[in-house]
């Protein structure tokens, strides 16, 4: 039989803290105990510190029932129908550890048979803006709807600026199945999940003598906004286990999320280091390098991969590579006394994960100009540590054994004779950090790694690189090596520049 959705009209009334309960009398159909929601293991704090357990931070709850065969509600319901048991709101109140469903409505209590199935979001943050609350509808202009046949959840369509409201959306991470005829009446836990990611971006001149002064940022090349701050999401409660939305983003010229208007014509002397994002005010640190007291600022926007924000290209050696126009961060600056010009740098080769920091710091050097990137999570310990300042690896890059006058940027076999490679490395500081080594390049399938992470230790390091075949097939297959070294709060920083870097980038090959 088709299954089909039942609705259940429900009367709000504004009643006290104990609400009404739904058909009490029913012994049948309807166990003792009312379903309430536990806050304890739902987090928020992105960019707030309360988290979610704030007198009248809301969440919007759902209950689909299966299963179920008899009458519910005053009304008839078969087994093969699905039916919408709870549409309602959550509130939490300071005086409990629970988000129990009578501070609203009605008192829901479990049924005695059929399987439950809950999620949600969120959808009123009382910590925003100084406690007077924000709700999804004055965030997004609209409601997130539920498609009730599909049960996947779609936010309204929204461009984030850096003159939004930094509202941190959270839902359900998966759907929580209880099934009746267990028993199980304990509170239902929603573990939440963060749709968003925060980014900031810093400017540091660490040239030796000169003056730098800031006129433009953009990610407009040609007429189009290249960097994704538009568009919504979908997430599909209707299967068991962990969900992650699907995003569908385009650009906005004409409101792009990127400016530099709080920072033009500001000078920054060596030393400094400034908050481009924020305004001109925000020095993060003074002329002597030392810090001020201040920190930088983050912005929401929504995830986006490595593909969507580096916007580079490979070469037949698996190298990457990037066009003039490609180039996704436009840079306007006078340097000392000679005239404005325009630097085209791209983003740092990483996800910008949702529920993470992404920090960004373009650094001015006496040669070039780039940007290094750490993926910072939401709690993270703020420490400074650079690989500018301290040294990753000495005294050498990556040995290999069996190898010798390996020249810089060589091609290493992998043969039957050798079929494997075993690279060593030595690593001076961020003790007990771990090291990520990623394949990259073209071919990345045909190779294997042993390990691929290894924890720092102030030793040696080695792994080995593996051929996951030597049958000869006539085709050259190659790859290369990326390095990324995650703290132990959870940050991770690239490492390619001081273990890879352009004199030892090495190409691993076989046929």
């Amino acid at each position: 039989m088709r299954a089909y959705i039942k609705y259940t009209a429900i009367t709000v009334l504004f009643l006290s803290a104990l609400g009404c309960s739904k058909d009490r009398s029913d012994d049948r159909t309807y166990a003792r105990e009312t379903i309430q929601f536990a806050g304890g293991e739902v987090t928020k704090a992105l960019l707030e510190s309360d988290g979610l357990l704030k007198t009248h931070t809301q969440v919007k709850v759902y209950d689909f029932l299966t299963g179920f065969d008899g009458t519910i509600n005053n009304e008839t319901v078969t087994a093969s129908d699905t039916y919408k048991y709870v549409d309602d709101v959550v509130e939490y109140q300071e005086t409990t550890q629970n988000w129990p469903f009578t501070t609203v409505s009605h008192e829901y209590r479990w049924t005695k048979s059929g399987t439950h199935r809950f999620f949600g979001w969120l959808n009123k943050d009382q910590t925003y803006n100084n406690n007077a609350g924000m709700t999804t509808y004055t965030f997004f202009g609209a409601d997130p709807t539920l498609n009730e046949n599909t049960l996947v959840m779609t936010t309204p369509n929204y461009c984030w600026t850096m003159s939004s409201p930094q509202y941190d959306f959270l839902y359900a991470k998966q759907a929580v199945v209880r099934n009746a005829a267990d028993g199980d009446y304990s509170d239902v836990i929603l573990p939440m999940k963060h749709m968003f990611t925060a980014v900031s971006l810093t400017l540091e001149n660490i040239s030796t003598n000169t003056n730098i002064r800031i006129t433009g940022l953009s990610t407009l090349y040609n007429g189009e906004d290249k960097f994704l701050h538009k568009g919504n999401a979908q997430v599909d409660f209707s299967a068991n286990g962990e969900l992650t939305p699907t995003y569908t983003l385009t650009g906005d010229e004409t409101h792009p999320f990127f400016n530099v208007s709080g920072m033009s014509g500001i000078s920054v002397a060596p030393g400094e280091q400034y908050d481009i994002l924020k305004s001109s005010n925000n020095k993060l640190k003074n002329s002597d390098g030392t810090a001020t007291g201040n920190t930088q600022e983050f912005y929401m926007t929504w995830p986006l991969t490595q593909q969507q924000i580096s916007n580079y290209k490979l070469n037949p050696f698996g190298e990457k590579y990037y066009d003039e126009e490609d180039k996704i961060l436009a840079l306007s600056y006078i340097a000392g006394q000679s005239p404005e010009q325009t630097v085209r740098i791209p983003f740092p080769a990483k996800d910008w994960r949702a529920g993470t920091k992404m920090h960004m710091n373009i650094e001015f050097t006496d040669k070039a100009i780039s940007i290094v990137g750490s993926a910072l999570p939401w709690d993270y310990n703020d420490h400074h540590i650079s690989f500018n300042n301290e040294s990753l690896v000495v005294p050498n890059k990556v040995s290999i054994d069996g190898m010798t006058e390996l020249g810089d940027n060589a091609t290493v076999y992998i043969t039957p004779e050798m079929p494997e490679l075993t690279c060593r490395l030595y690593i001076s500081s961020l003790q007990g950090a771990t090291l990520v080594i990623t394949k990259v390049g073209p071919d990345p399938a045909y190779f294997t790694l042993d390990p691929a992470s290894i924890t720092i230790t102030g030793q040696q390091l080695s792994f080995k690189v593996k051929a996951s075949s030597l049958s000869t097939g006539g085709v050259q297959r190659t790859c290369q090596l990326s390095y990324t070294v995650v703290l132990p709060d959870g940050r991770e920083i690239e490492g390619d520049s001081e273990i890879r870097g352009n004199d030892h980038n090495y190409t691993f090959a076989r046929h």
